[in-house]
């Protein structure tokens, strides 16, 4: 296990970051660096009349300080689950300075996306799980350009082939499809799930080798 968690070291020091900034919010909280997309388009707006004040500055901020909060202990370890198993096999394909741009580049595609498919909801939204379907766009996205071998993902006791993390990022894009259609409604920002997804496919295909 010590030699699992020392090679994942990337990627346990982003899980540590988001969980610490989550129950910081909790206790203190941090309601400045959730993500509202009528606020974050008005920002947008002023931001390109030249206006670039303290307040616009900080509400363009929540695209990447919305993605470090969770709504709760479930939210918080579903994702957490999801980015130890992706970011592990991403980590291992492309090392650790691609993983720290997926990370903040999946959270912005994440928070935009959302943003693009509803610009004047004055509803919050918080989370990683853009980030989780960036991981899994990104991963597709690299095993398309390269075929991979089977990955070992402790505390899987056997290795995990491709076409399996391939199927679970698919299916998983599938269900946010459904949701924007319509057909999964529950208050899950399905926008960012896609817009993360989509970045990481781009992302990967930046990253040649």
């Amino acid at each position: 296990m010590q030699a699992e968690l020392k090679k994942r070291l990337p990627v346990v020091l982003l899980m540590v970051v988001v969980i610490i900034a989550t129950f910081y919010d909790w206790i203190v909280g941090l309601d400045g660096w959730m993500a509202v997309p009528l606020e974050i388009t008005q920002a947008w707006k002023q931001a390109l009349e030249g206006n670039f004040s303290s307040e616009v500055v900080a509400e363009l901020a929540s695209v990447i300080g919305a993605n470090f909060l969770h709504a709760g202990g479930n939210h918080l370890m579903g994702n957490m689950l999801m980015f130890w198993i992706f970011g592990a096999v991403v980590l291992e394909i492309v090392g650790w300075r691609w993983l720290f741009a997926i990370f903040v580049l999946t959270g912005i595609g994440a928070v935009v996306g959302h943003t693009l498919l509803d610009p004047y909801s004055p509803i919050p939204m918080l989370g990683a799980s853009g980030i989780v379907m960036g991981f899994q766009g990104a991963y597709l996205g690299l095993s398309v350009q390269r075929p991979r071998g089977e990955t070992q993902v402790w505390p899987i006791a056997h290795p995990v082939s491709p076409s399996q993390l391939a199927g679970l990022a698919i299916f998983g894009v599938m269900l946010d499809f459904m949701g924007v259609t319509g057909l999964g409604g529950s208050n899950t920002a399905y926008g960012a799930h896609i817009g993360g997804f989509v970045t990481g496919m781009v992302v990967s295909y930046l990253r040649r080798g």
